[in-house]
């Protein structure tokens, strides 16, 4: 529903970075979306494959934030982008400690 919204939003924007950022986000809203019905099976133990996956649609919708923000307002350390890093490498160390404990 999320990614629906965001591409019939983004339509309305007259600027165009802000389009292509509403629909990137849009795209990795819908594939995150799917990568929880695919992880349903795995009662909460991801493979390498879906943990790749699901940091994707993260760092995609990271992309989709500076790219509606533009090149001119985003600063290197403000409070967004040391969320999205802390919460990248929570991501990958859980994933790291999953396949580790596979193994």
């Amino acid at each position: 529903m999320v990614g629906l919204f965001l591409g019939w939003w983004g339509n309305r924007h007259k600027l165009s970075h802000q389009r292509r950022a509403a629909w990137l986000g849009a795209v990795a809203f819908v594939g995150f979306g799917i990568s929880d019905y695919v992880e349903i099976p795995t009662l909460g133990f991801l493979p390498g494959w879906l943990w790749a996956w699901k940091i994707l649609c993260g760092a995609t919708l990271a992309k989709a934030w500076y790219d509606w923000k533009g090149i001119d307002r985003t600063k290197r350390v403000d409070r967004q982008t040391v969320l999205f890093l802390l919460l990248f490498l929570a991501a990958l160390t859980v994933a790291l400690q999953q396949i580790l404990i596979d193994r």
